[in-house]
């Protein structure tokens, strides 16, 4: 039964999108006794070329407890494995596929059962050469750093590369789908996602069955309490207005709530993306189950897997080279015959998300770059951060009283971080030309090399630390220092455990000779939504339509 008026409490979000809809959805199913409403404009332009997401994206619709199979069938999305780095360290360099998995301890036994009963003999077939079983592992995992023992391995050359601790490399080099592993909440994984569709299927089968109200109407006017940067109310645009005690403002790069805008800059390479939608020719080829990320001469192409489409883009700096040039890479590469939709941005964040009784989320706080699909773990984490200030001062939300300080540290500290690893990316790349001799003499001038040790040996980014742990845990600081060359040899911190390393060697060995068995991805996801992309892209254009 919808409550409209239960409580309390009043939210107003301001904006709509996958932003303003994620933070609806979540805010409804973990606040009691508050009344959301969503006062989305009428008129939003969208960029509309697919969206990645990272493994703080899918625990974050897991916790929304959606069925996760319809969700993508309402919006086009695919299941993610990671994302593959091409010539990010030389021109004719060596692929290298970037991902997290899964060593959180937190209920495995449950996450087995569920796993042997949906996937049947397949673990039975992975054992240790010395008869352990997966049950055997646990003991062996749980008072270990998994990426130590990775690590140790590494140096004394008993693995020569991720592929052999983890496998998704080779279903992604492969095509190939792991479906007799994967089940939802077992492994890690994301999405690629309709970002438009994500928000209206969050709106319509999420947030507004929960209670939520749902406004269209452009903001006219923000008055502000007496003396005050706090807002008492929004006018709206035909009438009327919304008094609320906590406003989230989800208006992206307008930040249309945002009172105070000091901003803390970032010294990143790019401000410019240059996109475009392309059209299947052969899916079962071209529907890649990773989010490609190809190293251009000035730059970086992506490439992103819908269900019905690609979603493409060249993300560079504009202000520096000459934007026909630039078009004229990015459309060579891909083979468009259509002009690209620009997109620019200031890298940025603000100084502080939340004040008074405003909080910013997304965009709206900041954006760096689209690097390893950051946006909509830092929207998660914006939401997920700003409902435990709430729970622990609802009492002052009321009186603008509340403190903000460790909110705020905490998400200055996630889009630092972003951008720590985003500029290590460039600044620590072998390949040639100027643009990347550029970034080397950043990197050395300020030291990146030794940034990236001091991130793995932090004891605060280790897996094991659960939800507690660091936007980038130590695992991916690991593997861009092996793939971009840093030497490694003493950042063992702790004594490792051989015996799992050889587990990891025969499961990995086990799964590499099963792969070619596994379906292809396309083939896999045609199962989940049943029908072919070029049905489903004539049905998702009928309903938009």
């Amino acid at each position: 039964m919808k409550q409209y008026y239960p409580a309390d409490m009043k939210i107003a979000i301001i904006g709509g999108g996958s932003a303003g809809w994620m933070c609806a959805s979540y805010m409804a199913k973990y606040l009691k006794d508050v009344r959301i409403t969503v006062i989305e404009s009428p008129s939003v332009g969208t960029i509309d070329v697919g969206e990645s997401t990272g493994t703080h994206f899918a625990t974050f619709i897991n916790k929304l407890g959606i069925d996760v199979e319809d969700m993508m069938r309402e919006t086009g999305a695919t299941y993610k494995l990671g994302t593959n780095y091409a010539g990010w360290t030389g021109k004719d360099s060596q692929d290298y596929f970037h991902f997290k998995f899964n060593q959180s301890n937190t209920n495995f036994d449950k996450k087995l059962d569920k796993v042997r009963k949906h996937n049947g003999p397949v673990f039975d077939r992975l054992k240790l050469k010395h008869n352990h079983s997966i049950r055997d592992y646990i003991t062996v995992k749980t008072e270990d750093r998994l990426t130590d023992t990775f690590l140790s391995a590494y140096n004394s050359g008993q693995l020569t590369d991720f592929d052999d601790w983890h496998g998704w490399d080779s279903f992604s080099k492969h095509n190939k789908f792991p479906a007799e592993l994967f089940t939802q909440r077992s492994l890690q994984y994301a999405y690629h996602v309709n970002s438009e569709q994500l928000g209206k299927y969050l709106r319509d089968k999420v947030a507004i069955p929960a209670g939520v109200r749902h406004i269209r109407s452009h903001i006219n006017d923000i008055q502000y309490h007496k003396g005050s940067n706090a807002i008492r109310y929004v006018m709206l645009e035909h009438g009327g207005f919304e008094v609320a005690d906590l406003y989230i403002d989800c208006t992206g790069f307008k930040k249309l709530l945002v009172s105070d805008r000091h901003t803390v800059q970032y010294d990143t390479p790019a401000n410019t993306a240059y996109v475009c939608q392309r059209d299947y020719n052969n899916p079962a080829e071209e529907m890649l189950n990773c989010t490609r990320a190809q190293a251009m001469d000035r730059g970086w192409c992506f490439e992103i897997s819908l269900f019905h489409r690609q979603g493409t883009g060249y993300v560079t700096n504009s202000d520096v080279y000459p934007e026909q040039e630039l078009i004229d890479e990015f459309t060579n590469h891909f083979k468009h015959n259509k002009e690209p939709r620009k997109l620019k941005w200031v890298p940025e964040r603000l100084k502080n998300q939340a004040k008074h009784n405003v909080v910013a989320i997304g965009i709206s706080n900041g954006f760096i770059e689209p690097m390893d699909a950051n946006m909509f773990g830092i929207i998660a984490n914006g939401i997920t951060n700003t409902v435990d200030t709430i729970r622990a001062q609802r009492s002052l939300i009321k009186t603008q009283s509340v403190d903000w300080t460790e909110q705020n540290k905490n998400m200055a500290a996630i889009y630092d971080d972003v951008r720590d690893f985003i500029l290590a990316h460039y600044t620590l790349s072998n390949r040639p030309g100027d643009f990347w001799e550029g970034m080397r003499a950043i990197g050395r001038s300020q030291n990146h090399a030794d940034m990236v040790r001091d991130k793995y040996m932090n004891p605060a980014n280790e897996f094991r630390h659960g939800d507690k742990q660091s936007f980038f845990p130590d695992i991916l600081w690991l593997q861009l220092a092996i793939n971009w060359g840093l030497d490694v040899s003493d950042w063992v911190k702790e004594k490792p455990c051989t015996d799992y390393v050889q587990y990891q060697m025969d499961t990995i060995g086990t799964l590499k000779q099963q792969s070619p068995k596994f379906p292809n991805n396309y083939t896999h996801l045609q199962n989940i939504y049943g029908m072919k992309s070029e049905d489903f892209k004539k049905k998702l254009l009928g309903d938009v339509d």
